[in-house]
Parts: C-alpha cells; structure tokens; sequence
C-alpha cells in the first residue's frame, strides 16, 4: 500500500522533495545511524514487536549521562521522527503551561510536550522531523538545528523552576555545560 500525502514537502533548499525516491542503497535509518554514531552517539536498533511495526533506533550520547534517550524511525519513506525524552521531578503548576507554550514559539525545528505521570512528576519529549532524501550537508544542518534548539530551551527565562522545580534559580543565566 503506498501513502499519498495530500500536500508536500520541501528541501533545505527550498525545493519540493519527490519522497517517492527515498530509499537508497543502505536506507535513510542506516545512513542516519551512521553519522549519529560518527556524532558519538551510541545506536541500536530495537527488532519490532509484530510484522506491522517500523524498526526503531535508539540512543544516547557518549560524553555526556544526563543526555536524553534518542528515539527514531521512519513512519513512511522520506521522513523520519526523533524524539529524546527526559524526566523531572519537578511538579507541573500553572506556569509549566506557559513555560512550553513560549519555548515552542521560540524553537526552529523541535516542538516539546509534557506529561504527567500519576504521582505529579513530569516527563517531556522533543520531537523533529528530517525530511527527504539523507545527505552528510543536510543532516548536519538538520542536527546543529536540533542542538540550537535544546540550547535555546536550556537557557530560556524559567528553564530551572519549571524543569527542576529550583525556585531559587536566576532564570535564562544557567551556562551550557
């Protein structure tokens, strides 16, 4: 069965990008796989469960424990989501909201959500979408894009009480560690 998207995309380039020919020799995932690990990433592919589900990737960054657990697979040719995800002890309140609500507005590429889990503890993800074909040049703007992202969403005014629950903290002044 072959998905026919009722609108289109476009390159870096700002062309319109023909995701019917996507698939390449090694396949988006594995070329991806290959330069996030060439990035210090360390990947694994987890085997779907059933017939009917995509193979995802899974990561994290070599230099650094606290990075988040990286997540991708391609739903359909020619895109590819990643998501990284993060836990908090801190409580959501009226202001975690807000917080999400202007970070979103100020990010290129990703978009964060959180979630509540029944003890009042928060969980957040960031999601991208990589679109077309894999290229070294287009991954590596799509990836200093995802870093200049969370760079953003770490200094942003609020970052510490809202995703730590630290009142105390001088908000937008944490240096990038």
């Amino acid at each position: 069965m072959e998905h026919s998207p009722e609108f289109s995309f476009t390159g870096l380039d700002g062309r319109p990008l023909d995701l019917s020919k996507t698939r390449q020799k090694k396949g988006v995932l594995q070329l991806i796989r290959s330069h996030m690990e060439f990035l210090g990433y360390s990947i694994e592919r987890r085997k779907p469960r059933h017939d009917d589900e995509k193979p995802v990737f899974l990561g994290s960054h070599s230099r650094n424990n606290n990075r988040p657990r990286l997540r991708f697979l391609e739903p359909t040719p020619g895109i590819v989501l990643f998501s990284f995800h993060f836990n908090s002890s801190a409580k959501v309140s009226l202001e975690t909201g807000k917080f999400f609500n202007k970070a979103n507005k100020e990010m290129y590429l990703l978009k964060v959500y959180y979630e509540v889990s029944d003890d009042g503890n928060m969980s957040f993800c960031f999601e991208g979408v990589y679109c077309g074909e894999y290229s070294k040049s287009a991954f590596s703007h799509f990836h200093d894009t995802v870093q200049t992202d969370l760079r953003c969403f770490r200094n942003f005014e609020g970052h510490d009480a809202v995703i730590f629950g630290n009142e105390d903290a001088q908000d937008g002044n944490k240096e990038d560690k």
